[in-house]
């Protein structure tokens, strides 16, 4: 047996380099590419690859791997820069069947300008890039409505997307767990997100709208989309129902319901 195929079939090996976002990426193989299993190189009696977590705990003390959530919520409030949560609350049975169109979301509900009411018709609707403005003064330009939550922070922007951009680049955790039940602080980054969601909120999964089928990502559900050909994204504003393969083409549809997004006219008509 060379000695690739040796290192493959080792379990020990496995715990060298198999990362948990790693073992990840081949639950998700598994899910979409079934084929993928089958080959000798990648399952076997011998591998664990398939439960990174059983693989680690055979070469662990005690043979078990700390992954309470209690524990991550603490570690990631810290790592975020914001106060831990203290108190764990567990998921009731309708929200541990509960399927997100997103995975954090704002959660102000005063503007930070002037203390008025935020309107947040369109976050609540699900919608993928919502407008979040003042209900007072949405027309004031120099009117930021949304703040960083971050104690040592508080800085103010005009929307959605420079807030993002801040909670990137300062890994603030500006945001909060969509699920109701958590509302765990979390950056805008897909890596904080899905490690979040793995970690505590396993059995919860972005949907498929045509076949239910549930996906950690939302390349993954792309990924499903475009080889299965349903249209998993569906439009949220009331009485519209458009149907859309991509995130992206989503997005870009919803922009149509934005009054505040600009238009560009018809060179013939001026519609």
């Amino acid at each position: 047996m060379s000695e690739p195929d040796q290192f493959m079939n080792d379990p020990v090996g496995w715990d060298h380099w198999l990362q948990l976002d790693e073992a990840s990426w081949a639950r998700w193989a598994l899910v979409t590419t079934p084929q993928w299993a089958t080959n000798p190189m990648h399952s076997g009696p011998d591998t664990n690859i398939w439960n990174p977590q059983t693989a680690v705990a055979d070469h662990v003390p005690g043979g078990t791997v700390a992954n309470e959530c209690d524990t991550v919520h603490n570690l990631n409030a810290l790592e975020l820069g914001v106060r831990p949560v203290e108190e764990h609350v567990e998921l009731s049975e309708a929200s541990s069947r509960f399927s997100l169109t997103k995975k954090f979301v704002y959660l102000g509900t005063t503007c930070a300008s002037c203390g008025g009411p935020l309107d947040r018709s369109e976050q609540d609707l699900g919608v993928e890039e919502p407008t979040l403005s003042c209900a007072q003064y949405n027309d004031i330009v120099d009117h930021p409505p949304l703040s960083c939550d971050v104690p040592t922070c508080g800085l103010k922007f005009g929307d959605l997307r420079a807030l993002k951009k801040h909670s990137r680049e300062k890994e603030h955790g500006s945001f909060q767990c969509a699920v109701p039940t958590c509302r765990m602080p979390l950056t805008a980054t897909p890596y904080w997100s899905t490690k979040h969601f793995r970690d505590c909120h396993e059995d919860i999964k972005l949907q498929c709208a045509k076949c239910f089928g549930a996906f950690e990502t939302y390349e993954a559900l792309d990924i499903h989309c475009r080889f299965a050909q349903h249209a998993c994204y569906v439009c949220k504003y009331p009485d519209c129902g458009s149907e859309a393969l991509r995130l992206k083409d989503l997005n870009r549809h919803q922009l149509i319901h934005k009054t505040s997004v600009p238009r560009h006219p018809c060179p013939h008509c001026r519609e």
